[in-house]
């Protein structure tokens, strides 16, 4: 009997030793997965608020066509596809939702420039026309 109970003494210690050690890797890798999602969330909100170009010189032309049935998420990869941002393009989709050109982006066949920020390439993809502008206030 006595040896009975030192074996189910025995089972609980080393089953409590095994909880607390499963408790300590859960802890770190929730820990891991708070840091790399902090970088991920710093990277993007970075990116999102950056204004430089790509080229600081006269920089490159580069012609791109708009489709109306492309997302802003698309347009960021098609964008950053032909060099003219170098940001992911959840950071390309965010810079336009807090622009003022959020959804004005028009399909068309447009000539950008890597030394243009996004927020002039933005400008350029929107429905402003010179005349319009004159008229407004």
């Amino acid at each position: 009997m006595t040896e009975k109970k030192n074996n189910d003494l025995g089972y609980r210690i080393i089953l409590a030793g095994f909880q607390s050690i499963l408790r300590i890797l859960l802890y770190i890798l929730a820990a891991v997965i708070l840091v790399l999602l902090g970088k991920k969330a710093y990277t993007i909100g970075y990116e999102v608020v950056s204004t430089a170009p790509v080229s600081k010189e006269n920089g490159v032309d580069v012609t791109v066509t708009i489709t109306d049935d492309m997302s802003v998420l698309e347009i960021g990869e098609l964008l950053g596809d032909w060099g003219l941002i170098d940001e992911q393009p959840i950071s390309f989709a965010m810079q336009e939702f807090l622009s003022e050109y959020h959804n004005q982006i028009l399909p068309g066949v447009y000539v950008l420039n890597t030394g243009m920020t996004v927020d002039e390439m933005l400008q350029s993809m929107a429905a402003t026309d010179a005349e319009d502008e004159e008229k407004q206030p």
